[in-house]
Formats: C-alpha cells, sequence, structure tokens
C-alpha cells in the first residue's frame, strides 16, 4: 500500500 496506488491491493509495491 506504500505506493498509494490502486495495484497496492494486489501487490502492496507493484506501481503501475
Amino acid at each position: 500500500n506504500f505506493p498509494l496506488d490502486l495495484a497496492s491491493v494486489e501487490a502492496p509495491f507493484v506501481n503501475g
């Protein structure tokens, strides 16, 4: 959830 991205729901470090 760090990258402040909706993807954080599936991958806390995936920012895309």
